[in-house]
């Protein structure tokens, strides 16, 4: 009888000590777990309508444009003149391996040689600062979407294009079924309010600082303010 007490003494010591390990075990693991994460809240964004509908875009595009018919012309000063050698060769008024003849083809020659690295140089440069407008527009804008993001709790923002779907072009509209975003509410879509903000902080730099940071970095106060939301309803 006492054998089979103690037994029974021993066996509820076990059970009352396994509980008190397990309710431990429970309370470091409720005091350990991370706070409950926000909820996704997500955004979305036309970079095409905002490059688009950018002012300081537009301005740089513009003098890159006046850039390029200044080299174009320059370029068109070349073709005229191996133009007017060549037709000179053509006319039959020198003979062939004269003297005047040899020297209008050595003309010619380094004239043509010049022109092609003159062109190959012109479209790099082109290409080297087109890419750098693109490059510095697109960090003002990603800078917009940061604040915007900061101040109305966006965890996640996607690209997608506010286009109708092309039901005449049938290329178009296969490109269309194949878009990310089938439907979005109204008040997510934060083009305007990116866009009101990069203007608004644009025309407060002024029209003549932007532009003569061209390539090189933002204009002064681009990255100050703080972004509007779309709709009013935030």
């Amino acid at each position: 009888m006492k054998k089979t007490i103690l037994v029974s003494l021993a066996f509820a010591a076990l059970v009352g000590t396994s509980v008190w390990i397990g309710s431990a075990l429970g309370q470091n693991k409720t005091a350990g777990a991370p706070a409950a994460e926000l909820p996704h809240k997500i955004g979305l964004i036309d970079m095409a309508h905002v490059f688009k509908e950018h002012k300081k875009f537009e301005a740089l595009r513009n003098d890159l444009k006046e850039e390029l018919e200044s080299t174009e012309a320059e370029g068109k000063k070349f073709a005229d003149k191996i133009q007017t050698l060549q037709n000179e060769l053509k006319s039959g008024v020198f003979k062939e391996g004269s003297q005047e003849y040899i020297s209008r083809e050595t003309q010619l020659a380094k004239l043509t040689s010049d022109f092609n690295t003159f062109r190959a140089v012109s479209q790099k440069d082109f290409l080297r600062k087109e890419s750098k407008i693109y490059g510095t527009v697109y960090k003002e804008v990603e800078d917009a979407i940061q604040k915007y993001c900061k101040a109305y709790k966006y965890t996640l923002i996607l690209r997608f294009s506010r286009d109708e779907l092309n039901t005449d072009d049938p290329q178009k509209l296969i490109a269309g079924l194949q878009r990310t975003v089938v439907h979005f509410r109204p008040d997510d879509d934060l083009t305007d309010s990116v866009v009101e903000y990069l203007n608004g902080q644009y025309a407060k730099a002024g029209k003549t600082s932007g532009a003569a940071t061209t390539a090189g970095g933002t204009t002064s106060g681009a990255t100050k303010g703080a972004v509007k939301p779309a709709g009013g309803n935030r």
